[in-house]
């Protein structure tokens, strides 16, 4: 899985977010794809940073798979099929999801789950006030990955995106 990290251009008076620490590379077995849902990052591996904003209020986390050039949602049909496509964040000690997709990281709502990932649609979050640097920063550490494809294509390519 390859995975490439895009910030919006920044505007006027502002620096665009930076996402640091993804690897350039994540490497799934078929095996652990075809499980369910599979970590993409270790914790503590991301950072991000906004030099002109102390919280992402406002912004949009999102995650698409890509093919080529063109998102993969966009493609039609899919190479491989879109419902073979998973992503998901993984509740956990710093992770949890609420009801109509409320997300919190450490107790604090942070944002709210606008686009499940799911049949290889974006993942999207609609970030709020409590979504501070590290709180985003988990959030992008809590993404998975699944493929339900018994001859998935060998390499996959993921868009991030904080704008």
């Amino acid at each position: 899985m390859v995975l490439r990290r895009f910030g919006e251009a920044p505007g006027a008076g502002g620096e665009a977010p930076e996402i640091a620490g993804l690897p350039a590379r994540v490497a799934l077995s078929e095996g652990a794809a075809n499980a369910g849902p599979t970590a993409l990052f270790a914790p503590g591996s991301v950072r991000v940073t906004d030099a002109d904003s102390p919280d992402f209020a406002g912004g949009v986390l999102r995650v698409t798979p890509v093919f080529a050039s063109a998102p993969l949602s966009e493609l039609r049909p899919a190479p491989d099929g879109l419902s073979q496509h998973a992503l998901g964040l993984a509740e956990g000690p710093r992770l949890a999801l609420g009801p109509e997709g409320e997300l919190r990281v450490d107790g604090a709502r942070v944002g709210r789950l606008t686009r499940d990932g799911a049949e290889g649609a974006p993942l999207e979050v609609a970030l709020e006030a409590g979504a501070g640097p590290a709180a985003v920063a988990a959030l992008i550490e809590a993404l998975t990955y699944a493929n339900a494809s018994d001859d998935p294509a060998p390499a996959h390519a993921l868009r991030v995106q904080l704008r």
